[in-house]
């Protein structure tokens, strides 16, 4: 191309269009989040089944959401640190801990702990979620005074590990909360964690006296921690139904 005097390579500006999407913290009532919640659930697993993929970042940053004719539709954002699954032999050990430290599974925070990533460590991360949501915030958005556990943003990893492994292993009850939806769905996660936790210990003590040391799904805490019990936990919300969707348009951003 000529101007002038002057001879130019011809060059081509292109640019993208996405639909915008919001924080969680904008929905307008605890149905919305929970709805979000429940369909940045539904995208995980659809990544993690049909993509072979582990997000191992979720937190409240990277939970979204888009409105379509007046109706929410959750994002799981932020797949940076994803990892693939048939590539976990090969990850360098340094690169195990990744994530928010507070929605971290409480393992990852021990200095014992070398990998590698597995399926029930994002699942954890709900859960942690879930507490954030039900305990640290009065309706979307509102955050309470003295907050319990708002300390878990500016600890370091040994109070993490504690604070979050006495969940399980000692029968603590989560704090109470007005959030009656998110206080039932964190009590019933609970559950499932404390009976996972609790069958693998008694797995690693027997293991001891069988011959050939036996088998433990680890990703699944041996079947005590499965999507399939999450999903019918996160399917229901203060005794409403939560909308189940095609995750895989879902996580390709369009509306079911």
């Amino acid at each position: 191309m000529e101007l002038g005097d002057e001879i130019y390579e011809e060059q081509v500006i292109r640019g993208s269009i996405q639909e915008k999407i919001f924080p969680i913290g904008q929905v307008k009532s605890d149905f919305e989040e929970a709805q979000v919640v429940y369909d940045a659930f539904q995208c995980h697993e659809w990544v993690h089944d049909i993509g072979r993929i582990l997000h191992r970042d979720i937190s409240m940053n990277n939970l979204m959401f888009r409105r379509i004719d007046g109706e929410v539709y959750g994002v799981l954002n932020d797949f940076d640190l994803a990892t693939g699954i048939d590539d976990l032999d090969r990850t360098p050990t340094s690169k195990h801990r990744a994530g928010t430290r507070p929605f971290m599974a409480h393992e990852q925070h021990s200095d014992k702990w070398n990998g590698p990533p597995r399926y029930r460590h994002d699942a954890e991360s709900f859960f942690y979620l879930i507490l954030m949501l039900g305990c640290n915030y009065s309706k979307p958005g509102t955050k309470v005074e003295n907050a319990p556990y708002g300390s878990w943003f500016d600890a370091g990893d040994q109070h993490l590990y504690l604070s979050k492994r006495v969940l399980y292993t000692e029968g603590v009850f989560l704090p109470p909360t007005k959030r009656s939806g998110y206080e039932e769905w964190g009590r019933q996660i609970q559950r499932l964690l404390i009976r996972g936790f609790n069958a693998r210990l008694s797995f690693e003590l027997d293991r001891d006296n069988e011959p050939d040391g036996g088998s433990f799904n680890q990703d699944t805490l041996g079947g005590h921690f499965t999507a399939d019990k999450l999903r019918e936990v996160l399917s229901r919300f203060d005794n409403r139904i939560v909308i189940s969707r095609d995750p895989a348009k879902l996580y390709l951003n369009f509306p079911s």
